[in-house]
């Protein structure tokens, strides 16, 4: 077995290429993106007004106060100038800069009578006052966006300012999920006193959605060794990632990791220092992805939250550490993973531990907001220590 931490790098180090595909600009939020975005002009690429007002030339010559309104400056109109240095003209916010000006002194701080703008005696102007200047933005050429960001609102209105129409975004790889297991049946069915009906492919299609995947085929297999054999390697074919619940431990019918042995697939990791969850596997087929989970219904929700989602949205530190309510005792050797809800308080979140009988109870996470991580140690976590939370959406 080797620790949480010596899993996660192995598994992080691992890359699978992606596909690249064009998408309208307006469907891209959440998306991750393929390319650099690329400043085609300078931002702003002309000098800005920032204020409604007038635009003047100062200068320290000057004794008037009063200034001969000559026009005005509209926005997304041709550059104007001001053609005598004693009189200004009226400008608007997003208009550029008329020539021969160097400042913009807002409404409020004017008396306009009979088209002149008198400055109020309390305002001092300054030059550069309320002028976005050209390129103090961004220059032209310059990396606004790099590529493998989560497109946000801001990237979305950034992509648009340098006219990007469609942007390029690695597209979503294509999912299957395998549950095991001769108990299992459908969840319509009526169960018998040896059965239970399948959760597991539920629960990890529900992660995958919440968190911008699609789980594009769900299947169920027996525990028969050449029937599950054969069904792994179709998929393998088929699919770029192939999550599989159940049939990992070290029970006479757990066949997983003796059929991808046989399949000559690469395991990477298999069994982790951790409670629920230790018989986590994960391996390489075909340069397609496999993620076999243990079959209990925690441990295989925590498995996808902790190793299969983060792989999948490459996070970068994405889980928040937050301070919890009540002291937890670690275990020495193991990564203790305990359900977890998120509380406000007047001092701002915290963390209620929620235990589960074993890695089967799954109703006791009814009320869990997700998952806290609590790493081996000799000493008591205390009340107000911080511990990392991994909620359902990551």
């Amino acid at each position: 077995m080797i620790t949480v931490n010596a899993a996660n790098k192995l598994i992080r180090n691992i890359t699978y290429k992606r596909k690249e595909i064009f998408i309208p600009i307006e469907h891209a939020s959440e998306e991750i993106l393929a390319e650099d975005i690329i400043a085609d002009r300078d931002f702003p690429p002309y000098d800005r007004v920032m204020m409604d007002g007038i635009a003047v030339k100062l200068q320290t010559s000057k004794k008037s106060i009063r200034y001969f309104i000559e026009g005005i400056q509209k926005p997304g109109k041709n550059q104007k100038t001001l053609k005598n240095p004693d009189n200004c003209l009226e400008v608007m916010t997003g208009a550029i800069l008329p020539k021969n000006c160097n400042c913009v002194i807002p409404y409020e701080c004017l008396d306009i009578v009979n088209n002149t703008a008198r400055v109020k005696i309390s305002y001092k102007p300054k030059t550069c006052d309320y002028i976005h200047k050209k390129g103090s933005d961004a220059k032209k050429n310059e990396k606004l966006i790099p590529i493998g960001e989560t497109i946000s609102p801001i990237h979305t209105a950034i992509a648009a300012s340098v006219g990007k129409s469609k942007v390029k975004i690695f597209a979503k790889p294509q999912i299957a999920i395998l549950g095991t297991g001769d108990e299992l049946i459908p969840i319509a069915n009526t169960p018998s006193t040896h059965q239970i009906r399948q959760s597991n492919i539920y629960s990890i299609e529900s992660a995958l959605k919440l968190n911008g995947f699609s789980c594009n085929r769900k299947f169920h297999s027996k525990d028969k060794k050449d029937l599950l054999k054969n069904k792994i390697y179709q998929l393998s074919q088929e699919f770029d990632v192939l999550i599989i619940t159940g049939a990992v431990s070290m029970g006479k019918f757990d066949f997983i990791p003796g059929i991808l042995k046989e399949l000559k697939a690469n395991i990477i990791v298999y069994k982790i220092k951790q409670r629920p969850g230790k018989p986590f596997l994960f391996a390489r087929l075909h340069n397609k992805l496999i993620f076999a989970l243990p079959g209990n219904p925690v441990s295989s929700l925590l498995c996808t939250l902790r190793y299969v989602l983060p792989f999948l949205l490459r996070t970068k530190g994405r889980a928040q550490f937050l301070p919890i309510k009540s002291a937890i005792t670690p275990n020495k050797k193991l990564t203790l993973f305990i359900g977890a809800k998120k509380q406000e308080s007047s001092k701002g979140y915290f963390i209620k531990p929620i235990y589960s009988h074993n890695s089967g109870d799954l109703i006791s996470l009814k009320d869990a907001d997700g998952f806290i991580e609590i790493p081996p140690s000799a000493k008591e976590f205390k009340p107000g220590s911080l511990v990392k939370f991994i909620p359902w959406k990551l």
